[in-house]
């Protein structure tokens, strides 16, 4: 597959000076050890992480939902153990604590079980417990590492590390912050139990038959949609964002758009995808030749059925797109991802019941 245009060919002019170009290269070295060594999470729809601080009070009035700092595994080359022997002195393991992470319970604390046996509604969290997290937009979304969450239902009891050092420190009160405002709430409904349990399954169905599988978006921000419908309007152009939502909505969208009307364009844009109720994913295609798309798509229905996958760009990548596809085949001269085939993928649906193993 060639040079996509939207990187490399934007620096063509200036990459014939031998010194800019010198520049240019050691700039992209740089680029690929950030990749390898700060990147860790690339690649990763959910990891597991231990739960190394508990916070009393919810920042979500509305959901209840718990804020706990953990500590992913992949952390151990660059944030110190908090319990390490080397940090003498009770604040200094705060002072560790704070560096790392605060992921957010999908649901309310009440509803946090015990998965290593029976559930107990109601029994809370506590440091040293392992839960399965993930990015509600991580970095495979332009570098982002946003809105970490964790599933309740995956919490298990001890994580075989010894966090006993912790249990008597101070807890934070993350509330007290957002209300003297140093922290602001999330904007972004957490992706739903679900749709993070139709992820897992497809991933290992698709795995099990040989095939990738990368997920470049999941619960998005009213703003983040804003920025992928203009971003649709842009490559694809009006016609496509028509087609994809629908002659109504779409017509309106793209009239707010030409006639600037951001405040239309955002009522419309908030009403416009199950993304923003973390109801939806979508999965990378431009790495599937037409033959396995049509293993991904049969794969998708078997898990939720017909009508939930949405074959994107409808305009002029694939000979057919849409919904209720069996197959999709790009048109003659059209490459993987390139020109009309810029930013495909598989928009998918998820409905709010969807239990593993349906």
């Amino acid at each position: 597959m060639g040079i996509q245009n939207n990187f490399f060919t934007a620096f063509y002019s200036a990459l014939g000076d031998p010194k800019n170009y010198y520049s240019f290269q050691k700039e992209m070295i740089t680029k690929a050890m950030e990749d390898l060594y700060l990147n860790t999470y690339r690649g990763m729809s959910t990891f597991e992480a231990t739960v190394i601080q508990v916070n009393p009070q919810s920042v979500n009035t509305q959901t209840q939902s718990l804020a706990v700092r953990v500590r992913p595994i992949i952390h151990d080359m660059f944030i110190p153990e908090p319990c390490s022997k080397f940090l003498t002195s009770e604040k200094m393991r705060k002072s560790v604590i704070s560096m790392h992470p605060v992921a957010y319970s999908i649901t309310a604390e009440d509803n946090i079980g015990d998965n290593s046996g029976a559930k107990e509604i109601g029994q809370s969290i506590q440091v040293g417990n392992t839960v399965v997290c993930y990015f509600g937009s991580g970095p495979n979304n332009s570098g982002q590492l946003r809105g970490l969450s964790f599933d309740p239902s995956t919490v298990k009891r001890g994580s075989g590390i010894d966090y006993n050092c912790l249990k008597g420190l101070e807890q934070e009160r993350l509330g007290d912050r957002f209300e003297s405002g140093q922290f602001q709430p999330m904007v972004t409904d957490p992706i739903s139990s679900s749709s993070i349990k139709f992820e897992q399954d497809l991933q290992r169905l698709l795995e099990s038959r040989g095939l990738p599988f990368h997920v470049t978006s999941r619960t998005r921000t009213v703003e983040q949609q804003m920025a992928a419908i203009k971003s649709k309007y842009d490559n694809n152009g009006r016609d496509e964002v028509i087609s994809t939502y629908g002659k109504n909505t779409g017509t309106q969208l793209v009239s707010a758009i030409e006639s600037k009307d951001t405040a239309r364009f955002r009522e419309l844009a908030s009403k416009s995808s199950k993304h923003l109720k973390g109801n939806a994913i979508d999965v990378r295609t431009w790495h599937y030749t037409d033959e396995q798309m049509s293993v991904v798509l049969k794969s998708i229905e078997e898990l939720i059925g017909p009508g939930k996958a949405l074959v994107e760009p409808i305009g002029n990548c694939w000979e057919k797109s849409g919904r209720n596809l069996k197959n999709a085949k790009r048109k003659q001269g059209n490459k993987a991802g390139e020109g009309n085939c810029y930013g495909e993928h598989i928009h998918i649906d998820v409905p709010t019941d969807y239990k593993k193993g349906r």
